[in-house]
């Protein structure tokens, strides 16, 4: 209201639908005349000047809608891979994400979301999956000045980087309180199936340039986001009308699935096996299939996933001249024999810095924790860390006890809701997205007791926004069933 105001203001006599062009037209004008004026007085660089003149009004236009800055935030986190691992990427994307700009845009978001609400008086229904998020962000920030005062070393620079993803959760409220909840969610899940396409083409186009010989980890967190991808195929699958949606669902599976395979992710591995099998078990539950037919249906995955497994494991071996063969059956003996982890070197790093961690905790630091920016010198890989490849134990470290049981609470009603509406609901497509979220976050559960995927990934805004979907549909449904009993 206030921006029409204003735009009747500068251009009364530009008619209404109109003017936000117009506003634009004369913004970007004047930039570009600061910015020659900046090139002739000020020696400024060419390059400085056009970014300056494709910025500005970028800004413009996010800053006249919240929804925009969202979906801009969502683009630039999604689909790039961390800058750190711009080497590994050289000559498919010329740039990449980094914290350092995405972690101070994202808070600058929260301030814009937060006046929005202001001017609008927008009152946010906060339920109780709301309230426990709202109690582990709180919990988070407490820890943050904890570390302030412990005066730990880089507290501010590591405290930014660890209590940011925190607040991302705080993008469930940004989506339930704006239009974006009125938005197709099917447009989200099938982005979310694009990027995964992306990313599976960045490490497939990575793979022959790391020494492929000896078949190598590339490493990379981009991959996390397969499990919703996967996870909403599945959902297509079982309940979609579409035949042709079936079909190229499946097709675009298969760059993301070599991308998993050649990421030697075994807790991926696990997961995606787990996730398939609960998505059956949910399948036959909702269509209450007969004891024959779930057989036959068992007999018929484990068929085609076989064959799936020896065509990439064939391929692979052609292309690594056997390496893989060896890699990959020295990764799987650890399902097969779980004291194999005793040696296994990576398992033995993880525990080790856990035991470090957990070392530093004294008396009633076992419940409030030792404070985000806290760190531990790893003596088994010889440099600081500030995170643990558990995402619990990072939370036992920084926040306690208390942060862990305010951690679970926050899951615990998430699943709760996601149970409730994966037995009572009918509509085909409403099931997809929430078998989808289910699955995807019963996955990551899993995942993270190998790496810190739910407390520092940048796809936790990812994870929120899956959460306040799910959320919107409970909520519908439990306020359809309301009317239903009142009548």
């Amino acid at each position: 209201m206030k921006q029409d105001r204003f735009s009747s203001a500068i251009l009364p006599f530009i008619p209404s639908d109109r003017r936000k062009l117009h506003l634009l037209i004369i913004f970007i004008t004047i930039t570009v005349q600061i910015c020659c004026l900046a090139l002739l007085f000020f020696d400024v660089p060419i390059s400085m000047i056009l970014l300056i003149i494709i910025g500005l009004p970028l800004i413009f236009l996010l800053l006249s809608s919240v929804e925009n800055f969202f979906i801009l935030i969502i683009l630039y986190i999604s689909c790039l891979p961390l800058q750190v691992y711009s080497t590994i990427y050289k000559g498919f994307t010329p740039v990449g994400t980094q914290t350092k700009y995405l972690y101070p845009f994202f808070v600058i978001f929260l301030i814009y979301w937060a006046f929005y609400l202001i001017l609008r008086k927008r009152r946010i229904n906060i339920g109780i999956l709301g309230y426990t998020i709202i109690a582990y962000t709180c919990i988070a920030f407490f820890s943050f000045l904890l570390g302030l005062i412990n005066a730990n070393k880089n507290v501010l620079s590591v405290g930014k980087n660890e209590l940011v993803p925190q607040i991302m959760y705080l993008s469930y409220f940004v989506f339930v309180t704006t239009k974006l909840k009125e938005k197709n969610f099917r447009l989200f899940f099938d982005f979310i199936l694009v990027v995964s396409i992306v990313i599976g083409l960045q490490s497939i186009y990575a793979f022959p340039k790391n020494s492929i010989s000896a078949f190598a980890r590339i490493p990379t967190r981009n991959i996390h986001i397969a499990l919703l991808a996967f996870s909403y195929v599945l959902g297509i699958l079982y309940y979609a009308k579409s035949f042709k949606r079936k079909i190229v669902s499946v097709l675009v599976m298969l760059p993301i699935s070599f991308t998993v395979l050649i990421s030697l992710g075994r807790a991926l591995w696990l997961v995606l096996g787990l996730i398939c099998i609960l998505s059956l078990f949910i399948f036959f539950y909702k269509k209450k299939f007969s004891l024959s037919k779930i057989i036959f249906i068992f007999t018929i995955v484990i068929l085609i996933f076989s064959l799936l497994i020896f065509t990439a494991i064939f391929v692979l071996s052609r292309m690594t001249s056997g390496g893989a063969i060896l890699v990959l059956l020295k990764r799987f003996i650890s399902f097969a024999n779980i004291s194999y982890l005793k040696v296994d070197i990576s398992a033995f790093q993880r525990m080790y810095e856990i035991k470090q961690a957990f070392s530093k905790l004294n008396g009633i630091q076992w419940l409030i924790g030792k404070g985000i920016g806290d760190t531990i010198f790893s003596q088994v890989r010889f440099f600081t860390k500030h995170y643990l490849d558990n995402s619990y134990a990072w939370v036992i470290w920084k926040m306690g006890i208390i942060g862990l049981f305010a951690f679970l609470s926050m899951f615990g009603v998430f699943f709760q809701r996601a149970i409730f509406l994966l037995r009572k609901l009918s509509d085909r497509e409403e099931i997809i997205y929430v078998m989808a979220i289910f699955l995807n976050m019963f996955g990551l559960m899993i995942v993270a007791l190998t790496n810190s995927c739910l407390v520092h990934y940048r796809f936790i805004m990812i994870w929120a926004v899956s959460m306040a979907m799910m959320e919107i549909i409970y909520r519908k449904y439990r306020n359809e069933n309301t009317i239903k009993l009142l009548k």
